[in-house]
């Protein structure tokens, strides 16, 4: 199974590199460069790096398997933190509960951190509610989106779910190990056992918890739930959840005002 390639060089020493070697060699470099990318499209630079329109930089992974069905994906490796839609337009900061359901009985896009605390932030991201995530203003970085359930059952089946099982609500991926694979590994915030931790893909996904309808905030550590962009209905959407306990992948219909993490994937 081939997984992940991330940014190889940096394009600094790359450069100086290149410039050392005679003009016959370079040719010959640069044409297994191009080779190189031809699988998946990228330049190494594009892979590596993009920003929000809030100058959050977050780091990427092109994901891939044997699969010649799938085509490949690039994933973002941190949570999304921007403050702002696309447009430039705040998104609600809401702090106390009475201001969580306030944004929700409005249906009106809002953020926080785990329990409002800054710190979580720099590991965990932001937490948003589903309104957030289908603002037609654009919640991630230009030339990105929020993935759809079919997205990240193309994440799950890359990592060696069977099709029918990628499909199914409920717990999946427990024989092949899908859950452990996109979890980080050496992690000091997951709670033991991390059960079969590996981060084969490069996902490096960490337990950031969530934050009910009512704005009390859950099981931080222990598990990590992501938003899909495709929604059930008026009051719920789908999403996935890892778990500290087990290698499994939750999917699963949750209320639109819960507050949960949010990971872009490439257009």
């Amino acid at each position: 199974m081939k997984i992940q390639r991330e940014g190889v060089v940096s394009a600094r020493y790359g450069n100086i590199l290149h410039a050392a070697l005679p003009g016959g060699i370079r040719l010959l470099l640069a044409a297994f460069f191009v080779i190189w990318q031809l699988p998946n499209g990228l330049a190494a630079d594009e892979e590596s790096m993009v920003r929000d329109i809030d100058g959050n930089r977050y780091t990427t992974v092109v994901i891939a398997s044997g699969d010649s069905g799938l085509s490949p994906q690039v994933w973002m490796k941190e949570n999304l933190a921007v403050t702002r839609y696309r447009n430039g337009d705040r998104i609600v900061h809401a702090i106390s509960a009475r201001e969580w359901q306030q944004c929700n009985r409005e249906k009106k896009g809002a953020w926080c951190y785990y329990k409002n605390d800054t710190r979580r932030g720099g590991v965990y991201g932001k937490l948003y509610n589903w309104y957030a995530v289908n603002d037609p203003r654009g919640l991630a970085p230009e030339g990105w989106h929020v993935p759809s359930d079919l997205e990240w059952a193309m994440l799950e089946r890359h990592m060696g779910m069977p099709v029918m099982e990628a499909y199914e609500r409920g717990y999946r991926g427990k024989d092949t190990n899908v859950g452990g694979k996109l979890k980080l590994d050496k992690s000091r915030y997951w709670a033991y056992p991390n059960a079969g931790a590996t981060n084969e893909s490069g996902f490096a996904a960490q337990p950031g918890g969530y934050r009910q309808h009512f704005g009390t905030f859950l099981n931080e550590w222990y598990q990590a739930y992501f938003w899909t962009s495709t929604g059930i209905g008026d009051d719920s959407a789908l999403s996935r959840s890892l778990f500290s306990s087990n290698s499994i992948v939750s999917r699963y219909n949750n209320s639109k005002s819960c507050g949960f993490s949010v990971r872009c994937v490439k257009d």
